[in-house]
């Protein structure tokens, strides 16, 4: 879902209303417990090799996020073992993609397993894929907090159009590929399963715009108030991305400001012209025979200074 500038306050009220609408509707926490089965670690890995394809098929960051929700949604209705995981996964991306990717954009099957060196051959990843359709009832939970984001990155920026004009070489759509990139990389963390998309969405940006300016907090409290979201739940999300951010050493955003700048050649022709100014009264006066203005040695200036779970078998699927 990519969002267009022009856009009016209504119609993104509109879409932010369905958004939280449909999470309250749909979304449910999900927590990994220890088995013999996927563990979050597990889950985890299986997250980061979806980026690296992600990144190798130069898919859009919506498909990556689908993928991740169709992978998760799966593995918390059935018990994988571990030894099939490669398959689960790589088969959610290729059904995300398959779904929201233009056709010339994805590989055949074959061509998908290939690339991706799954280990997977094509009959195990099509078993697969029928598997994963019949669990979930053929409907794949194609939104993510990558959609998410899109709408609250927008409306911010119409709240507050200026909010980068005091950074350098900084545009709305850099700012959204920078907070795009650090998004995907929390979907990596299975603890961020526990909040809502809206509320990680909302969290990872306040720790954004504690970096890019001081007036920050108000912003974030708009955003909670358009969102709903409890305190308690904000400062815990906000623990655990800037506690995995930093593990993976994505914690800053080296933001640039443009700071005011002091021209010396600005000082010195300001006192020229006051020179002359006074140059220009004195000939005036003098011309006259009124008075005589005495000489001013120097003149003054001034500067303003001005972020249910069920036992399913998949043996059946994939060949040990």
């Amino acid at each position: 879902m990519k969002l267009h500038s022009g856009m009016t306050a209504r119609s993104l009220a509109r879409l932010l209303g369905e958004a939280i609408n449909k999470e309250q509707k749909n979304w449910k926490p999900i927590e990994y417990k220890p088995t013999d089965m996927i563990t979050s670690e597990h889950r985890n890995e299986g997250v980061i090799w979806l980026l690296n394809l992600f990144n190798k098929f130069r898919f859009s960051p919506e498909t990556f996020g689908a993928a991740v929700a169709i992978l998760d949604k799966f593995i918390g209705l059935v018990k994988v073992p571990p030894k099939y995981l490669r398959c689960v996964t790589i088969t959610c991306l290729y059904l995300a993609a398959k779904t929201l990717e233009e056709d010339d954009i994805v590989p055949s099957t074959q061509g998908f397993a290939r690339i991706s060196g799954c280990g997977c051959s094509l009959s195990e990843i099509l078993r697969m894929e029928l598997v994963i359709l019949k669990k979930l009832c053929w409907s794949l939970p194609t939104t993510s907090s990558i959609d998410a984001l899109h709408i609250i990155h927008t409306v911010l920026l119409q709240h507050h159009p200026y909010l980068l004009d005091g950074l350098k070489d900084m545009t709305p759509s850099r700012h959204m590929s920078i907070i795009t990139r650090k998004l995907l990389t929390c979907l990596g963390q299975h603890r961020l399963l526990m909040f809502p998309p809206i509320t990680v969405v909302v969290s990872m940006l306040s720790l954004e715009l504690e970096q890019m300016t001081s007036a920050w907090f108000p912003l974030i409290a708009l955003l909670q108030q358009m969102t709903n979201i409890d305190n308690q739940k904000l400062i815990h999300c906000r623990e655990v991305i800037a506690s995995y951010l930093s593990s993976v050493r994505m914690s800053v955003t080296p933001y640039q400001k443009i700071l005011p700048q002091k021209s010396k050649k600005r000082k010195v022709e300001q006192i020229d012209d006051d020179d002359d100014i006074y140059d220009s009264i004195k000939r005036l006066y003098n011309e006259d025979h009124i008075m005589e203005i005495p000489t001013i040695h120097g003149s003054c200036s001034s500067e303003l200074h001005q972020n249910t779970e069920e036992t399913f078998s998949v043996h059946t699927v994939c060949a040990n």
